[in-house]
C-alpha cells in the first residue's frame, strides 16, 4: 500500500513549483481502490462538513439539559432613604417629620429536579431599618429563609417543554450520527465509480492509441501501394482521413482522462492545488466478477440498515413523543405546592434576626395546591389532534420510503444483472471483431481487399473493445450503486463503524 501522506507532500511540493505542469512533468501516484477510500474518509470536504452535523448534536443535547437543570443563582442589594414631612394628626397636632434609612439583601436558589417536573425555590433575606421619629431613635431587623418546592400532578406531569427539547436533541444527534453514515457511504461509492471511470478512461486511451497505430500503418502500406501504381489516389486519401479522425478520438480521449483525474481528485482531497499536479494511476484492472443476486436478501439488508430509513424511523418516535406532550397539555394545571421556611425579627440588628433563624424561633411552612384549567382549551386540543395528523403523515412517509428502497433496490440487481450480461456480449463482439480483421488484412494482403475495407473493420474493433472495457466499467458501477442501495457499503470494504476511524471531531 503506498504511503498516503506521501501522495499529498508531495503533491504540495510539485504545487509549490508552479501549475503550468505538463502531463509528461506530472508526478505519478499509483492508488488502489482502498487507497482512495481512505484518502476520501480522511480528505473529502463535503464529509468533514458533514462530520461536524453529530459533534454540533450534542453540544444541542448539553444545551437543552442546562436550560432545563442547571439552577439560577440571583442575588439582590438594596439601600434607601425616606422623610417624612411634617403633618397633622387627626386632633390637628403636629406631628414633627421623621427619616429613616433601609438596608435590604436577599439571595435566592431555583430550578428543576430530574424525574417529573419538581421546581425547587430556596429564597433567604434579610433588612434592617433605622431612623428618627416621635419616639426618638429606632432600629428594626428581619430576615428568614424558605424552600418551596412544586409538583405537578396532572399537566406537565408525564413530560414537559424541558424534557420534551432534551429528548428531541437526543434523536437529533442520532439522525446526525445516520447522516454522517450515509453521507460515508455515499462518498465511497462515489469513489467507485470515479475510480472504475478513471481505469475506462486510461483504457480507452490506450484502445485509441492502438487504433490510431493501426490507422498510421495502413496508410504507410497504403502510400507504398500507391507509389507503384496499385491503388488509387482516393484510396491513400481516405486512408490519411481516417489517422486524422483517429487522432482527433486520441485528443478526446486524453481530454476525458484529464476531466476523470479532475472527478476522483476532488474526491479524495480538500487541496486541489495541491494534488493538481499529480497524476493518479490506478493499480487495479477492470473485472468481472460473477454475482450472485437475491433480490430478498437485499431488501432485508435496505430495510433495516438505511440510514434515511432509520432516520425517518426516528422521526416518528420523534413524534410519538411529541404526541404524548401534546396529550398531556390537554389536562388541567394541578400542582402541589409545599414550603418550609425560618423567619427572624429584633429591634437589636442583624444578630437578634440571626439568632431567631438558627434556633427555629419563628418558624413557618404551608401545604396546598393550585388548579387552574384553560376553559375551552382549543388551542391545546388542536395542536394533539394536529400531531395526530402529523403522525399519520410520517407513518405514510415511513411506508413510501419502504416501498421506494425496495424499489431502488430491485432496479439495481436489474441493472447490476444486465450488465454483466452485456460484459458477456461485448466480449464476444470483441472476439468477433478481431477474427474479421485479421481475415481482411489477410485478404488485404493476397490483393483481394482494400485499405478502406481494413479501415472500417479495424473502426469496428476500436468500438467493440471501448463497448466491452465500458460494459465492465458499468457492472462494477452497478454493484457499487447496489451496495449502497442495500446499505452494505460499508461491509463490503470492510470498514467497521467506528467515529475515530473517520477522523471525527
Amino acid at each position: 500500500m503506498p504511503n498516503l501522506k506521501g501522495l499529498f507532500l508531495a503533491a504540495v511540493c510539485t504545487a509549490a513549483t508552479g501549475f503550468n505542469i505538463t502531463a509528461a512533468e506530472r508526478l505519478v501516484q499509483q492508488l488502489s481502490l482502498q487507497d482512495c477510500i481512505n484518502l476520501a474518509l480522511q480528505h473529502n470536504l463535503n464529509l468533514q462538513i458533514e462530520r461536524r452535523n453529530p459533534t454540533r448534536a450534542s453540544y444541542d443535547i448539553t444545551a437543552a439539559q442546562g436550560n432545563y437543570y442547571d439552577p439560577d443563582l440571583s442575588f439582590g442589594a438594596q439601600t434607601s432613604s425616606r422623610v417624612n414631612a411634617l403633618t397633622l394628626d387627626s386632633d390637628n397636632r403636629l406631628v414633627p417629620s421623621s427619616t429613616s434609612d433601609s438596608d435590604n439583601f436577599n439571595a435566592g436558589l431555583s430550578g428543576t429536579l430530574p424525574g417529573m417536573g419538581t421546581t425547587y425555590n430556596i429564597r433567604a433575606n434579610t433588612g434592617k431599618t433605622t431612623g428618627d421619629n416621635l419616639s426618638g431613635s429606632f432600629t428594626n431587623a428581619n430576615g428568614g429563609s424558605a424552600i418551596i418546592i412544586t409538583q405537578p400532578l396532572l399537566k406537565n406531569f408525564w413530560i414537559d417543554g424541558g424534557r420534551l427539547n432534551i429528548a428531541q436533541s437526543r434523536f437529533n444527534l442520532e439522525k446526525a450520527e445516520l447522516g454522517l453514515k450515509r453521507q460515508v457511504m455515499s462518498i465511497i461509492t462515489q469513489v467507485e465509480r470515479a475510480y472504475y471511470d478513471l481505469i475506462y478512461s486510461y483504457e480507452n486511451v490506450q484502445v485509441q492509441e492502438k487504433s490510431l497505430q493501426l490507422a498510421q500503418r495502413s496508410l504507410e502500406e497504403t502510400q507504398k501501394r500507391f507509389e507503384v501504381g496499385t491503388v488509387a489516389e482516393l484510396e491513400t486519401k481516405q486512408t490519411a482521413s481516417q489517422v486524422a479522425a483517429r487522432e482527433a478520438d486520441l485528443l478526446t480521449a486524453r481530454r476525458n482522462l484529464e476531466l476523470q483525474q479532475n472527478t476522483l481528485r476532488r474526491l479524495i482531497s480538500d487541496n486541489f492545488a495541491a494534488i493538481h499536479g499529480t497524476q493518479l494511476s490506478p493499480t487495479e484492472t477492470l473485472e468481472a466478477p460473477v454475482r450472485v443476486f437475491d433480490v430478498q436478501l437485499s431488501w432485508d439488508k435496505g430495510l433495516s440498515d438505511r440510514p434515511d430509513l432509520n432516520q425517518a424511523r426516528i422521526d416518528m418516535e420523534s413524534m410519538g413523543l411529541t404526541l404524548k406532550y401534546n396529550r398531556n397539555q390537554l389536562f388541567p394545571q394541578l400542582d402541589l405546592q409545599g414550603s418550609y421556611g425560618l423567619n427572624g425579627s429584633s429591634l437589636n440588628g442583624y444578630q437578634g434576626v440571626f439568632d431567631n433563624v438558627s434556633n427555629r424561633d419563628l418558624p413557618n411552612w404551608f401545604v396546598g395546591g393550585v388548579f387552574s384549567v384553560p376553559l375551552g382549551n382549543r388551542a391545546a386540543r388542536s395542536r394533539y389532534r394536529s400531531s395526530q395528523v402529523q403522525e399519520e403523515q410520517l407513518l405514510l412517509t415511513l411506508k413510501n420510503l419502504e416501498q421506494g428502497i425496495m424499489v431502488e433496490i430491485d432496479d439495481a440487481i436489474k441493472t447490476a444483472a444486465s450488465s454483466y450480461d452485456r460484459v458477456q456480449a461485448t466480449r464476444k463482439a470483441r472476439e468477433y471483431a478481431e477474427a474479421a480483421l485479421d481475415a481482411e488484412q489477410k485478404r488485404l494482403e493476397n490483393g483481394k481487399s482494400t485499405a478502406f475495407f481494413v479501415l472500417s473493420l479495424q473502426n469496428d474493433l476500436t468500438a467493440a473493445r471501448l463497448s466491452w472495457i465500458r460494459s465492465i466499467a458499468d457492472y462494477n458501477n452497478a454493484l457499487a450503486e447496489l451496495s449502497y442501495r442495500e446499505a452494505s457499503t460499508l461491509t463490503r470494504h470492510e470498514i467497521t463503524w467506528d467515529d475515530s476511524k473517520m477522523n471525527r471531531e
